[in-house]
């Protein structure tokens, strides 16, 4: 228990280490906590606790690189770059394979761009084309019905019921 209570110690004087001046452990938690909560609301636990723990989880990582380089454009670079190479490590660690810094940095890309399309996803789901709503007027009337606070439940809705008719039999 004593070597627990030590570790979360020195987890959280290395986290006070990073905070910028002026802002608390106590500021810093609970901002990481609305941020999660917001995650969890906009995309459903299954999406939003993984995909705020990562966005976290980098910030942290490489806010001391960034910090040592300055801040501004070139401490952004140098964070990256701290990411791109410890992932490239654990990667190659994990899969046994050399995993460059650059396929890590596309890695990284991907998962911030499916992050972002899961969070904007809900602003354009009853925005469906009046092409498709002439061309399928059953699955645009029930894709637009619906709430669209999840575009993408709605989208494998969508292939359930396109399955399911496939299943049946019926045309296209």
């Amino acid at each position: 228990m004593q070597e627990a209570q030590r570790q979360a110690q020195v987890l959280l004087q290395h986290f006070q280490t990073i905070l910028p001046p002026g802002v608390g452990l106590q500021q810093a938690l609970g901002g990481m906590a609305v941020f999660v909560l917001f995650f969890v609301y906009r995309l459903g636990f299954l999406f939003g606790l993984p995909a705020s723990l990562f966005t976290i989880g980098s910030v942290i990582l490489a806010f001391p690189s960034y910090k040592s380089a300055g801040g501004g454009v070139e401490g952004l670079k140098a964070g990256v770059q701290s990411l791109s190479q410890r992932l490239s490590a654990q990667l190659s660690q994990q899969t046994g394979r050399e995993i460059s810094e650059k396929h890590a940095i596309v890695a990284l890309g991907l998962l911030y761009a499916w992050t972002l399309f899961l969070l904007l996803s809900p602003l354009f789901a009853g925005s469906a084309s009046a092409a498709a709503s002439a061309a399928y007027p059953d699955t645009a009337a029930a894709y637009t019905s619906q709430s669209s606070e999840r575009a993408h439940v709605h989208a494998f809705e969508a292939f359930k019921q396109g399955y399911e008719a496939g299943k049946r039999g019926d045309a296209y």
